[in-house]
């Protein structure tokens, strides 16, 4: 076997094996999301937290070492460029998921994020709920404060629409579309 060969074949099983690990954080992920969180919360699950961390982090840990243990000279900027890439990548996605959550009580919700304010909103101000399949997440429309978006990797999601006031999408979302009027599992 040549040496082109042996490089196809080791880039191939590297392909197989970020497969099989991207597969096995989106089934996990998902299969999570159905598992209740303590009691009147919604946050991304411990799975999807862990590839964040384990996963993103590692990753481009390992590609700093690698970055500067091969780069010579005038490689040096552009590998410094191709690690500040994947921290410009990472970092917002890990403030998405270590920093969003949403708690819930008797009286409404009260929304915690790193893009905007926090939020109390009264279950009086929703007006109604829908799911966008595009984006794969669910849209809570109130009066006066905004939308409140929970994607469908967050745990906590079905106890959170049995909440609401209105018609709720079922969950796990339906593809092919939820048409408000009746209301969900959730």
């Amino acid at each position: 076997m040549d040496i082109s060969s042996a490089e196809w074949i080791k880039h191939g099983i590297t392909v197989l094996l970020l497969a099989t690990a991207l597969a096995w954080v989106y089934n996990a992920a998902q299969r999570h999301t159905l598992l209740p969180d303590p009691p009147h919360v919604v946050r991304y699950t411990r799975e999807f937290l862990w590839g964040i961390v384990v996963g993103g982090w590692t990753f481009t840990a390992v590609l700093a070492v690698l970055a500067e243990m091969t780069a010579k000279d005038d490689d040096l900027g552009p590998a410094a460029g191709a690690v500040a890439l994947f921290i410009a990548l990472l970092l917002p996605l890990h403030l998405e998921a270590f920093r969003v959550r949403i708690v819930w009580d008797e009286q409404g919700m009260h929304t915690r994020s790193p893009w905007r304010r926090p939020r109390d909103i009264a279950f009086s101000e929703v007006v109604s709920c829908d799911y966008s399949s595009s984006m794969k997440w669910y849209r809570i429309r109130t009066r006066r404060q905004g939308i409140v978006r929970l994607h469908w990797l967050m745990q906590g999601i079905p106890e959170l629409l049995a909440q609401l006031p209105c018609d709720a999408p079922p969950y796990p979302p339906e593809e092919g579309g939820w048409k408000p009027g009746k209301r969900g599992k959730g």
